[in-house]
């Protein structure tokens, strides 16, 4: 690998990517661009002036989004090396938007229509916007291989941040905090060197490598995948809170596919949908405010957090949506891969990168009949990955992985299932943001913020990926599936039954 440059100055400058960057760069396939995708609409008067500066002011800050990545000199393999970016002199900014006005009746629809963005062929960054006189939707791309969800939500926030300070025509301070990219020699290490004193770091290392013999279970079991089930489903969603309790009349799945799904803003259970239309598909839902202090209030009982709460049924929901198309059986392994956020304290000044891990949880369909013990099953096991510092694991293994030439590549591209869904819960996305506020909405400038959508990555074998977020005192959830592997029909009920489980309960 070519050693990073100097990370000052004005030149253009490199650096190396690591192996869990390049697992990323290798896991893009055709149909799968391993993006991740964030979707916000806006009612008010939109300024494109403005946001264009405030663009210029915040990308800068965080040259892996702006980068692309190029292969080492002299090498006839062609493997993607090192992120390379231009001095911010010579920056386009018009190289990472995308405008489009709209007609004065338009309204933002429930789908969008993205090209898919690769850090070897362009920025792995795109900004896209849609506009009228009263409505707006900002659409932000990053490839995986750049920045992890929580480093883009970063750019998200200082964006919003830097419009809003802009439109007050105020001479007040910069609402963002200088960052440090040399702090970007460090990502993906696994560990601040300014947390901890070294005995204190050196004593977990045993841990490390007791997780890693571990989670080599993982590798003989096969887990199910939802990718094209056949078989009817339901003609509403289950009432109930057991798996194997009778469900209400079914219709044919073949039949519900050709029902009008995309004109149905909203199910019996608050679930809208978007059409497909060859852009990028999604279920939606959320829970009241009620339900969500409700539910926040149950896993408080329950001894577990919020989170565990939530995997727990949603790993019932996957039970559930195969048990209606006849496919479980009790050999069967449901997996979860849940991305870890790896940044700590010492990390408020890293730009937008990819400072994430992965762990699984994996359970069998017997295990879910109780869903309090499969919660309190899930809360120890995360519990002991945080107390022992275990959510490394993954990103050593990908590191030991990158020792043997063509190892990683070949893990990246197999064909066989890596897990049943991804689920990446992302918190309280904008909490503290120094904007404006509208009731509950977020007021930037003049727009008020009346929603997010989070599309985490799709991969072979794994058509459907969950993301959560806290916005406007409700529990927010984005299904993002691959219409082609996963029927429409399908991901709607999925998440119908997920969500009237989390009121019902």
């Amino acid at each position: 690998m070519i050693l990073a440059a100097r990370m000052t100055g004005t030149a253009s400058q490199t650096l190396p990517l690591t192996a869990f960057e390049r697992l990323q760069f290798w896991e893009t396939q055709d149909g799968f661009p391993n993006q991740i995708v964030a979707v916000l609409d806006f009612v008010g008067p939109f300024e494109p002036d403005r946001f264009r500066q405030a663009v210029s002011l915040v990308l800068p800050r965080h040259p892996l989004l702006y980068s692309r990545v190029r292969s080492s000199l002299n090498r006839s393999d062609n493997v993607a090396r090192e992120f390379a970016w231009p001095a911010t002199s010579e920056m386009v900014i018009d190289d990472y938007l995308e405008w489009r006005e709209q007609a004065a009746d338009w309204q933002p629809g429930d789908s969008v229509v993205v090209p898919d963005i690769h850090p070897q062929r362009g920025p792995g960054f795109r900004l896209s916007v849609q506009f009228n006189a009263t409505h707006c939707r900002w659409i932000m791309q990053t490839h995986h291989g750049v920045c992890d969800g929580v480093g883009g939500l970063q750019a998200i926030r200082e964006l919003l941040q830097t419009y809003h300070w802009l439109s007050h025509d105020s001479i007040a301070e910069s609402p963002l905090r200088p960052l440090n990219p040399q702090r970007l020699l460090r990502r993906g290490r696994g560990y601040d060197p300014a947390v901890g004193r070294w005995w204190q770091r050196l004593a977990k290392w045993p841990m490390k490598w007791i997780g890693l013999f571990g989670a080599s279970k993982f590798l003989w079991r096969r887990p199910v995948s939802i990718e094209a089930l056949d078989g009817p489903l339901p003609g509403s969603v289950p009432q109930s809170s057991s798996p194997e309790s009778p469900i209400a009349p079914s219709v044919n799945l073949a039949h519900a596919m050709a029902a009008d799904l995309a004109a149905a803003v909203a199910s019996p259970a608050g679930v809208a949908i978007s059409p497909d239309r060859g852009g990028v598909s999604w279920v939606e839902g959320e829970l009241s405010v009620s339900q969500s202090k409700r539910l926040r209030q149950q896993a408080r009982d329950q001894g577990v957090t919020v989170n565990s709460w939530v995997l727990a049924h949603w790993l019932v929901a996957l039970d559930l949506l195969r048990r209606q198309c006849g496919r479980t059986t009790d050999r069967d392994w449901y997996r979860l891969i849940i991305p870890t956020n790896e940044r700590t304290a010492g990390d408020v000044a890293l730009p937008a990168c990819n400072q994430v891990s992965m762990v699984y949880v994996d359970r069998r369909p017997g295990e879910m009949e109780f869903i309090d013990g499969l919660a309190k099953g899930i809360d120890f096991e995360m519990s002991v990955i945080r107390r022992f510092g275990l959510s490394g694991t993954f990103v050593l293994a990908i590191r030991l992985l990158s020792w043997v030439p063509g190892l990683l590549r070949w893990y990246a591209r197999r064909p066989s299932c890596w897990a049943t869904s991804y689920v990446t819960n992302l918190g309280p996305i904008l909490d503290r943001l120094r904007v404006g506020q509208q009731g509950e909405l977020s007021q930037v400038g003049d727009l008020v913020l009346q929603q997010i959508r989070l599309l985490p990555p799709l991969r072979p074998g794994l058509p459907a990926a969950l993301a959560v977020h806290f916005y406007a005192s409700r529990l927010c959830f984005t299904l993002h599936y691959q219409s082609e592997r996963l029927p429409a029909a399908q991901a709607k009920y999925l998440l119908a039954a997920f969500l009237n489980r989390l009121r019902t309960q």
